[in-house]
């Protein structure tokens, strides 16, 4: 199925706009007719999100039903989206046109990237729970072999990631460096990672931690510290902060990056895969005694909470973090052995979320 829905995707992604976008947008940015704004817009859809952000911005230029012919048939539009069409629908709409199109966001009836993005996010979800009750199951018992097995049977990033974490935890280094010599990065962000994975390693063989650092090791980790985004880049401000008590915040990855380029829509990032930049990954893990969980909190949020949760959904544990550390120290004292999901949370929004796992 997820393959169905990743082609359906690709399918849709590839005939936005028509590939229009720049004669779209030109359109929205001059005096024309609502009549023709809705034809053009309806012959050339499905429309791109910067495609639709015009629209909404141009909507007090058009006639409320023909505004709801448009973006209707172009909903679920994505979630970055919604706050400027939900003002335009509250002070610009009719009730009844507006509640319309409310209803149209959470419908799947029109096959859109958001629609898909949620189906696809749907049918992971699902079976990552299924792949850690197992995980669970082979933690309770102690099943290490069947646990890495598994693990390597999964061969994607972050199944190789968890191996990692798991052979250096478990004192394996030379199944470690095997790994990350067979760790093939498939872009700049993987091989940052897997380059402070390596350096970490190398602390490791030579019976140090990160406070053993040279000088060449340092000027790593505050190259990666420095990169746009990505779980390597909190990772390395996280080594920074411990050892250095230097603050690095990253940069916010968003809506702005997805439409930096407007004549080519971007996909969105649930789509290509990329870790949030607020939550990094906890280190180590799994982990018997304590982990740490490295974060960065947003311009203008002060204060923040990461919620550990079992794989039901249940809430085990809340940890008020603020914008003054960059790291919150979790103790297994109270956890039983099990992968538990860990999240980033502020004002009810979900900031990043990561899996631990704890093996006593």
């Amino acid at each position: 199925m997820l393959n169905f829905l990743y082609a359906e995707y690709d399918s849709v992604f590839g005939i936005l706009d028509n590939g229009n976008t720049t004669q779209l947008l030109s359109a929205l940015d001059t005096d024309t007719s609502d009549t023709y704004i809705q034809d053009l817009l309806i012959a050339n859809s499905p429309l791109s999100d910067q495609v639709i952000a015009a629209l909404i911005d141009w909507a007090d230029e058009i006639s409320a039903g023909a505004f709801s012919e448009i973006i209707i048939p172009n909903s679920p539009i994505a979630d970055e989206l919604r706050p400027a069409l939900e003002e335009k629908l509250t002070l610009e709409i009719p009730t009844n046109i507006a509640d319309a199109i409310r209803a149209a966001q959470d419908s799947d009836t029109h096959r859109t990237l958001t629609a898909i993005t949620r189906e696809v996010e749907a049918w992971e979800t699902e079976r990552q729970d299924i792949m850690a009750r197992i995980l669970v199951a082979y933690a309770d018992t102690g099943d290490i072999d069947s646990l890495i097995i598994t693990l390597e049977a999964e061969n994607n990033v972050d199944s190789d990631r968890a191996l990692l974490g798991l052979y250096i935890s478990l004192d394996s280094l030379d199944a470690a460096e095997a790994k990350i010599a067979e760790m093939s990065p498939a872009n700049a962000e993987e091989e940052a990672y897997i380059a402070i994975q390596n350096l970490l390693l190398e602390l490791k063989l030579d019976s140090l931690d990160v406070f053993g650092m040279d000088s060449i090791q340092e000027a790593l980790v505050r190259e990666v510290a420095a990169m746009d985004s990505g779980l390597a880049a909190v990772n390395a401000c996280a080594i920074l902060h411990l050892v250095f008590n230097e603050a690095c915040p990253l940069p916010e990855d968003g809506f702005d990056a997805r439409m930096q380029n407007s004549g080519s829509p971007a996909k969105p990032m649930a789509m290509l895969k990329q870790d949030s930049s607020y939550l990094g990954e906890n280190v180590p893990n799994p982990f018997s005694n304590n982990t740490v969980i490295p974060y960065t909190l947003p311009e203008g949020v002060n204060t923040a909470y990461i919620n550990i949760y079992s794989i039901t959904g249940k809430r085990i544990s809340s940890h008020e973090v603020n914008n003054k550390n960059n790291k919150i120290i979790i103790s297994s004292d109270n956890l039983e052995n099990a992968v538990y999901i860990y999240k980033l949370e502020s004002n009810g929004q979900v900031l990043g979320n990561k899996k631990m796992i704890i093996i006593k």
